[in-house]
């Protein structure tokens, strides 16, 4: 008498196989985690990891003098109406080093740095990608680059952002040594800086600037470049964007580049109306030995 043999597919030995695997192994998943409260907010910052999804419910968060350190490749959306306040001696947003893409979405700022620093608003000092996209900053240091501070190789691409009202010594929004600065449909405005580069200080590094407009900054007291100093052997392109009533009171009212080695690329911009007060001060762009 002849007995029926019944078959299990392979694939579905194979599959019901990596089922038990991953069970057995622990195999991580990428969680996502609702925030409605500050102490959910920082739960949530000290346990994601790279694959982790935050999203922020409308509301304003007061961060303590800490700040918020994101591990790479965790991703921080905020619904519409979110801000995070800062006033300490420390940053809003330290990134730290580590694989994936850190994205920072639809959150506005407001952070005061009371003391001698860098990067109110965002630190990254490691090699690290992250993505700024559609934020409102507004942030003041005492020394370099009131919204952001940005070095060790990183790179720092903001998408969308309004970024002003920030103030340093030097560097009024941004500085960048040694590192990459995309700004990519930036709307750039009124940011102050009591030395050189009212938008942006570079050392070293690269600041791509793409579409946006870049209006009514200042440089005062000996301020060269309202809106970058370049030096240290620097990058500067800018491409198809609006350059209109910036100020500096030693020249450069748009860019002053010191120094061998810099180079900046203008195409199809506008570039209007800026000025510098003083009539013996050099002109809208300067360049000066060796820069191109």
């Amino acid at each position: 008498m002849l007995k029926s043999i019944v078959k299990i597919p392979v694939v579905k030995r194979t599959l019901a196989l990596v089922a038990a695997l991953c069970l057995w192994h622990g195999a991580v998943v990428a969680a996502t985690h609702n925030v409605t409260t500050l102490a959910q907010l920082n739960t949530a910052v000290n346990t994601a990891v790279s694959g982790d999804i935050i999203n922020v419910a409308a509301g304003t968060y007061a961060v303590a003098n800490a700040g918020l350190t994101l591990r790479a490749g965790v991703q921080l959306i905020g619904a519409p109406n979110v801000t995070f306040t800062y006033n300490g001696n420390q940053h809003l947003f330290t990134l730290s080093a580590g694989t994936g893409t850190t994205v920072i979405k639809n959150i506005a700022m407001r952070a005061t740095q009371v003391e001698w620093g860098v990067g109110a608003a965002i630190y990254v000092t490691t090699a690290v990608n992250a993505s700024i996209e559609g934020c409102d900053i507004q942030a003041t240091t005492g020394y370099r680059g009131g919204a952001v501070h940005v070095s060790g190789g990183a790179t720092v691409s903001l998408t969308n952002c309004d970024v002003h009202g920030c103030n340093a010594q030097s560097g009024g929004a941004f500085d960048v040594q040694n590192a990459t600065l995309n700004l990519t449909g930036c709307h750039i405005y009124e940011n102050t800086s009591s030395g050189d580069g009212s938008v942006f200080f570079v050392s070293g590094g690269q600041v791509n600037i793409k579409g946006g407009n870049i209006h009514d900054n200042r440089s005062t007291g000996y301020g060269r470049g309202a809106v970058g100093f370049v030096e240290a052997g620097s990058t500067v392109t800018a491409e198809q964007t609006s350059f209109v009533g910036n100020q500096s009171q030693q020249g450069g009212s748009s860019f002053w580049l010191a120094g061998d080695g810099n180079t900046l690329t203008i195409t199809s911009c506008t570039i209007a109306g800026n000025n510098t007060p003083v009539t013996w001060a050099a002109g809208g762009i300067v360049a000066s030995r060796g820069a191109s």
